[in-house]
This record gives C-alpha cells, sequence and structure tokens, in this order.
C-alpha cells in the first residue's frame, strides 16, 4: 500500500489525478484505508489538522466524502441515485467531492447503468471516486474500461505473525492467524476466538499425540472442536490448518521452511516415522474431507471419519 500511496500523493502534486480508480487487492491490502488516505490529502488545506481530518473522514463524518457499502449482497440502483443527489447540491465544505465504494464487482446492472451514466456526467471537475474490489475478474468491462487501476498486495503473513508475536499472543496462535485473516486487526480481534483457541488446541494435541499408542482419535478426540463444528466456515479453516500441519511434516522431510515453527520438535519426530508416500496418502485424504465442503453436509458425521482416517493412517 506504501507504494500506492506514494504515486497518489505525487499525482495530487502533479494536479494529474484521473477521476475514477477501481482498487484491486485482497483482504486485507488497505484498500479502504488507501482511499481514506488519498481522500485527505485531496481535501487538506493549508494550516489544518490533518489528523483530525483523516479522523473524520474514517468515521464518515466528512461532508465531501460518501461511502457506498453493499445493500444486503448487492449495490443497488437507488443508492447510486442517492449519490448522485448528494453530489448535486452545493457543498458546505469547499473541495474535492469523493465517492467510493465498496465490493464494486457486487453493483447490480441497474446500479452499473446509473453508475456509467453518473461517470459519464460528473458533478464538477473535482468529483473523484474510488472503487474497491477484491476480485477485479468480476468487476463488469465497462467499468473497468472507464478506471484507472490499481493493484494492492496483500500484507504478508510474516508480519502478521510478528505482529503478534510482538503482542506476547501465544507462538501456535500467531502462526494460526495468518492463515485465517491477512489483516492484522482481524487478526488481533481473533486472538481469544473460541474457533481459535480450539484449533490451536487441537494441532498442538495431534503434534503430541500422534505417536502416542494410547491415543485413540476416534475415542478421545469426539468431543473436541465443538464451537469450531458449529460453523461452517470455521470448519473450512480447521480443515485447512490440519492440513498445513501435514504439509509441514512434508517440507519438514524436505528440508523446506515450515509454518508451524512453535511444533518443530514434534514435526521432527513424526516426520522421522513417516515416508513422503505415507504422508501424501493423509494430505490427499484430507484433502478430500476439504472437498466435500462444496456440497452440504453434516459437520459432526464428516468429523469422526476424518479421526476415522486419521487413525487409521498412524498405523501404530
Amino acid at each position: 500500500m506504501k507504494r500506492a500511496l506514494s504515486f497518489f500523493n505525487s499525482t495530487i502534486k502533479k494536479n494529474r489525478m484521473s477521476h475514477l480508480y477501481l482498487i484491486e487487492g485482497p483482504k486485507g491490502a488497505g484498500k479502504l484505508t488507501l482511499s481514506f488516505l488519498v481522500s485527505a490529502e485531496l481535501l487538506k488545506r493549508k494550516g489544518e489538522d490533518e489528523a483530525r481530518l483523516l479522523n473524520q473522514i474514517k468515521k464518515l463524518n466528512h461532508p465531501n466524502v460518501i461511502l457506498i457499502q453493499p445493500d444486503g449482497n448487492s449495490i443497488k440502483k437507488e443508492q447510486i441515485l442517492t449519490l448522485q443527489s448528494e453530489f448535486s447540491k452545493t457543498s458546505l465544505y469547499s473541495g474535492a467531492r469523493i465517492y467510493i465504494i465498496e465490493d464494486i464487482e457486487k453493483i447490480t446492472q441497474a446500479g452499473a447503468n446509473s453508475l456509467l451514466k453518473f461517470l459519464e456526467e460528473p458533478e464538477g471537475k473535482t468529483t473523484y471516486g474510488f472503487l474497491l474490489t477484491e476480485n477485479l475478474s468480476q468487476v463488469i468491462d465497462t467499468i473497468q474500461s472507464r478506471s484507472q487501476i490499481i493493484h494492492l498486495v496483500g500484507i504478508h503473513k510474516i508480519e502478521i505473525k510478528q505482529a503478534l508475536i510482538a503482542k506476547d499472543v501465544n507462538p501456535l496462535i500467531s502462526e494460526i492467524l495468518p492463515e485465517i485473516t491477512n489483516n492484522i486487526e482481524d487478526a488481533v480481534s481473533l486472538v481469544n476466538h473460541p474457533s481459535v483457541l480450539e484449533i490451536a488446541e487441537f494441532i498442538k494435541k495431534l503434534s503430541t499425540d500422534w505417536l502416542n499408542k494410547e491415543i485413540i482419535f476416534q475415542l478421545d478426540y469426539i468431543d473436541f472442536i465443538s464451537e469450531t463444528k458449529a460453523d461452517l466456515d470455521w470448519y473450512k479453516s480447521y480443515l485447512n490448518l490440519v492440513l498445513l500441519f501435514f504439509t509441514d511434516l512434508i517440507r519438514y522431510k524436505v528440508h523446506r521452511t515450515i509454518t508451524f515453527e512453535s511444533l518443530r520438535s514434534d514435526i521432527q519426530k513424526i516426520s522421522a516415522k513417516l515416508s513422503l508416500n505415507e504422508l501424501e496418502v493423509i494430505t490427499s485424504k484430507i484433502r478430500e474431507h476439504i472437498n466435500r465442503l462444496r456440497v452440504p453436509i453434516n459437520i459432526n458425521t464428516y468429523y469422526q471419519k476424518l479421526l476415522l482416517d486419521l487413525d487409521r493412517e498412524r498405523k501404530l
């Protein structure tokens, strides 16, 4: 995002701003934050308290900045017409008029037609639009062709892990959360989420119990992850993290970087007991479980099946 912000600051100083930007990037890349920062740069006046101005914009308390978000699952024509109506009025605050539309790929056809009409007949030369999307391919061509496209990359997982560790978050949870979200603020908010705690406990026990002949997953693990099983999205995250644990065993075996550094000792022991072929069979079975989530399932039933599959592959 720093590079994109530098580009915008330079463009503003040279008075070369386009009237429409389509900002594309994954969740957590900072699309909305970038839009707010550029808006503040466009609106600031000599001697103005810039921190106060930015805070106004972020809280949507600035009369010259309008944020549109999906109403339900879509951006509707009525929302665009409201935008047009607001921008047709004289603002009490001089300077640029700015609109930001999140998830622009969710705009209805009627909404898109109204937006295109608005783009062709902007209210003044200092009207700027920022359209945000995580799915550029789903944004209609007529909007893409009228926009200058800015690509943002997501924050690196290592940065999120380091930020969490700096806040004294448990090392294993600091390794799990970057796999669930690429937004630092979201990661911090999820540190004590029941499903995160359950997944961390499961993976930790999996690493210590895999070689323990007295443990039978079908019996001893049956009551685990009760919160996680209650939500399909969290159960997907759980399966992906279990898959990542076994992928780490493969990575360790072929001398590659692993994700769960906090479990390195256990990973070393388990990896020594399993061949690459055996590990590939295990990861393949977990992928089958992940693929089953594409259709309606009974999570409890499939969780039991997963435990059965894990017991079979231990071959103790």
